[in-house]
């Protein structure tokens, strides 16, 4: 069993601008940044920290989403919240200048870049994934892909890819936990890529996202819709849904005159 951190006499809660629940979230990570429990320990639980806060349960769940998105804590099924090995800095900041993949910035920015595969099998495309992808009538099926991307094990994105029928199943062979699929594409099947084109919009989690992301339903969800392109044509449809708590794009554009 995992020891529980261990609630340590604070400040008591003030009234001012800063927020009841801020002021909990700060509380609960000062023992985090100065390395006074380890990773893997528990947090208390709700009933425990609302007695101890002398606040609501409403406070302090607030409190622990604040945590959560900022990379602190995560939900660890069937034990509670657990402190995570590596903290995150809130939000991290990847710069879109160019056609990368996941893991690509997450190894420019020095974190860690893992993948939960959730489920891979043949679909039937619907309007838009036929037409992204330029399908013909002939081409019935094309291979569904669904990951959670995790930066030092922090859930940042859920990643749906449609790929062509003749290369996704290739693809759905290999191991798409440690593999990216840029990566497999170019370095494994010989296709390289060359552009991409990115729409970009923001809509609420629904279940699956929330679930899979460990955060609530009806969250902001930065929506990447991305078609790639080889010299051929389009091979990649993907919807990245990134937490807009945790990653933000940065990236500098020339005027046109």
């Amino acid at each position: 069993m995992r020891m529980s951190v261990q609630l340590l006499p604070q400040e008591r809660l003030h009234d001012g601008p800063e927020p009841l629940y801020a002021q909990i979230a700060r509380a609960l990570k000062e023992p985090i940044l100065t390395n006074q429990v380890a990773p893997g320990m528990l947090l208390p639980g709700e009933n425990e920290l609302a007695a101890f806060f002398r606040v609501s349960r409403d406070t302090v769940r607030h409190a622990v989403r604040e945590l959560t998105n900022e990379g602190f804590v995560a939900a660890s099924r069937g034990f509670g919240i657990a402190i995570l090995e590596r903290p995150l800095a809130r939000p991290i900041e990847a710069e879109l200048a160019g056609l990368t993949g996941f893991a690509e910035d997450m190894d420019a920015l020095g974190l860690t870049p893992t993948a939960r595969l959730m489920s891979v099998r043949s679909v039937a495309p619907d309007d838009r994934t036929r037409a992204e992808l330029q399908l013909g009538d002939s081409q019935v099926d094309v291979v569904e892909i669904r990951r959670v991307r995790l930066a030092n094990d922090v859930p940042i994105s859920y990643d749906i890819t449609w790929l062509p029928k003749w290369i996704g199943d290739k693809v759905a062979g290999d191991d798409l936990e440690s593999e990216p699929i840029f990566s497999l594409l170019e370095k494994k099947y010989g296709l390289p890529l060359t552009e991409a084109d990115y729409r970009i919009t923001v809509c609420g989690a629904n279940l699956e996202v929330s679930a899979a992301l460990e955060i609530e339903e009806g969250s902001r969800i930065l929506e990447i819709e991305r078609t790639s392109f080889t010299a051929d044509g389009p091979i990649d449809y993907e919807r990245l849904l990134f937490c807009a708590d945790r990653l933000k794009f940065r990236m500098r554009l020339r005027r046109n005159r």
